[in-house]
């Protein structure tokens, strides 16, 4: 949790999704927060994120790929997750 609220305040200071629904930042936040976690198990798809936002699963994909990818180096903090596997996430990620 704490680590997606740091995403979510990075996301606002960049204002990359300003202007897009509170539940679309939310789901690309989390989105963003679970592809990074070393933990395979914590892993969600765009379809499960999406599903329990109540949003359409292109919704996140488009906010992810077009917002967050771009940035992810200076949204991810630091001390979360290791910097090497964040620099080379995948554009595709699922």
């Amino acid at each position: 949790m704490k680590h997606i609220k740091t995403i979510v305040q990075n996301i606002e200071k960049l204002s990359l999704l300003s202007g897009k629904q509170p539940q679309t930042i939310a789901a690309a936040a989390i989105f963003l927060t679970c592809i990074v976690n070393s933990d395979e198990s914590q892993r969600r798809s765009f379809k499960e994120i999406a599903a329990v936002a109540r949003i359409g699963e292109s919704t996140v994909q488009a906010a992810y790929r077009r917002f967050l990818y771009p940035k992810r180096t200076e949204i991810i903090p630091e001390d979360y997750g290791d910097s090497l596997r964040i620099y080379n996430l995948s554009l595709n990620a699922k």
